[in-house]
């Protein structure tokens, strides 16, 4: 019979014969050099929790990224909101909230942009006859957005870090 030790080693057997290897193995070295420089807000109104998807990027980010300084991962966030869904009086029933963030990773020695892209996080929120729930529901809509965005961020740095390791 199998048990659940020879069940994992048999898995980790192999997945090491297939060819996987875990994403952080190459670059732990390059992680220690990476910090995070801006992340911001565009089209800023000064509304209360205007920034707080900003705040949230930036706190997931640093704990991922708290390296030397070598690299800066600097992050320009846009927000818009689109609606999915209408009811049949013309009003809005359902919206999303996308987040489109401008990555890019700056080698602080040289100054020179060396990787960029755009990432997109999108998350849907009802619209309810009350205001109050309506905003609870896109503020949730929002943090579940930044934290979506924050993870495609730490993945996609990570992976130009191990491309980038591997053709050395």
């Amino acid at each position: 019979m199998f048990t659940s030790k020879k069940i994992i080693l048999f898995l980790c057997l192999f997945l090491t014969a297939c060819g996987y290897q875990p994403l952080y193995t190459l670059i732990d070295e390059d992680i220690s050099k990476i910090s995070v420089g801006k992340v911001k807000m565009r089209k800023v109104v000064h509304k209360v929790g205007e920034r707080r998807a900003a705040q949230t990027v930036y706190k997931k980010l640093s704990q991922a990224f708290n390296g030397d300084g070598k690299y800066k991962v600097n992050v320009d966030m846009l927000e818009t909101v689109s609606t999915l869904a209408i009811r049949r009086d013309a009003t809005d029933q359902r919206s999303a909230l996308n987040l489109n963030a401008y990555l890019d990773i700056i080698d602080t020695t040289s100054g020179n942009t060396i990787f960029e892209t755009t990432l997109t996080s999108s998350v849907a929120y009802n619209v309810e006859d009350t205001p109050f729930a309506t905003d609870a529901g896109k503020e949730r809509a929002k943090t579940s957005a930044a934290i979506a965005l924050s993870d495609e961020i730490i993945r996609t740095v990570s992976l130009y870090f191990r491309q980038k390791k591997a053709v050395k």
